[in-house]
């Protein structure tokens, strides 16, 4: 099957920018998964923003499926030197590496101006309140969705 949206290549590219809109900052895996499904879905959380995805029913549905194709993008990202798999006291952590920024910055399009624009708005509204908290943001917007975190 071909995805039209969010194959590895894809996300591990917004993984990629997120993990350079933090440095010199690192972020949990469900702190990965959050933004991004915050900044696919941006409209669902800042209705006067754009999301970077067409709408489409049950996206309570992502988040079951996005944990595994965030973890193959990082893994991606890993192979070839672009993110770092860092453990803390926390557990993993991921950052970006000195290669990060000039792979990031020669991606240019209109999808990746609005990745960019979406991704600062989420690093800037949502990087300093906790996990928990963020979690609730996105269950209060998607509705009953159980979002089960396992934390590395």
């Amino acid at each position: 099957m071909v995805r039209i949206y969010n194959s590895s290549l894809e996300v591990a590219c917004r993984m990629a920018k997120v993990l350079v809109a933090i440095y010199p900052s690192s972020l949990s895996l469900e702190r990965l998964i959050c933004f991004d499904f915050i900044l696919v879905n941006l409209k669902d959380f800042l209705p006067e923003e754009i999301s970077l995805h067409p709408p489409i029913p049950r996206r309570d549905a992502q988040l079951a499926l996005k944990r595994e194709i965030v973890l193959e993008s990082l893994a991606l990202l890993q192979g070839y030197e672009l993110a770092s798999k860092i453990y803390t006291h926390r557990g993993f952590v991921y950052k970006a590496s000195e290669k990060t920024y000039a792979f990031t910055n020669s991606l240019h399009n209109e999808y990746v101006a609005q990745m960019e624009h979406n991704i600062n708005l989420v690093v800037k509204l949502y990087s300093d309140i906790p996990d928990e908290q963020l979690q609730s943001i996105i269950k209060n917007k998607i509705g009953k969705y159980d979002m089960e975190f396992n934390y590395e």
